[in-house]
């Protein structure tokens, strides 16, 4: 209970301590600029070369999948004559 108590009063002076300041300066920097360090060319590259790399994995299952179908239909049709 006490704990609820200490969370309640710390979060009533957090909004009781915002304040709205002007910046003066329009050269200031409102966000840290040098945050997205590394992601530039080099990433946007590795990014579309994995793109691309699942789409093609993508069309190598599909036709590896379609290739089993006919064999398994091919194997099918020929045990079925051979039962005639």
């Amino acid at each position: 209970m006490e704990d609820e108590d200490e969370l309640q009063s710390i979060e009533d002076r957090d909004e009781d301590d915002q304040e709205i300041a002007e910046l003066e300066d329009g050269e200031v920097p409102l966000v840290n600029m040098d945050s997205d360090q590394g992601l530039g060319l080099g990433h946007r590259v590795m990014h579309y070369t994995e793109l691309i790399l699942a789409a093609v994995m993508g069309g190598a299952y599909i036709g590896s999948t379609r290739k089993q179908k006919k064999e398994l239909s091919a194997l099918k049709k020929k045990i079925d004559d051979e039962e005639r």
